[in-house]
């Protein structure tokens, strides 16, 4: 019996990253566009050398992700991240951390308390 988030024997895909962002608007994920290609790269960090394309494992890892907050909290700081000035979600986030791609949790605190971000 096959295990979940095991493949099928002889199952075998690569997805680039149009054809991801393509499922993500198929899916019915609002912001696929807009999104959908930080996700992708997201996906393929650990990945070097494989011609752009995310495979069956890829995809399973994301079964592993633990989000930091609810459904409904990431969507109300995504939305007031984008308040915050012109651009993407990336742009946002470079705002919050313009010297690093990663932000200490007590870093991100206070730039949100600066932000009168209400939601902490």
């Amino acid at each position: 019996q096959q295990q979940e988030g095991q493949a099928e024997e002889g199952l075998s895909f690569d997805v680039g990253p149009e054809e991801f962002v393509e499922a993500l608007v198929r899916a019915g994920f609002l912001r696929a566009k807009e999104d959908g290609p930080t996700v992708f790269e997201h996906l393929m960090r650990p990945r070097t050398g494989l011609g752009g394309k995310l495979g069956h494992a890829d995809f399973c890892r994301l079964a592993d992700f633990q989000a930091p907050a609810s459904s409904a909290t990431l969507r109300k700081f995504r939305t007031f991240l984008l308040s915050q000035g012109e651009g993407g979600l990336e742009e946002a986030w470079n705002r919050l951390s313009p010297e690093s791609e990663f932000l200490a949790e007590s870093d991100l605190t206070s730039t949100l308390e600066g932000l009168s971000y209400d939601a902490l």
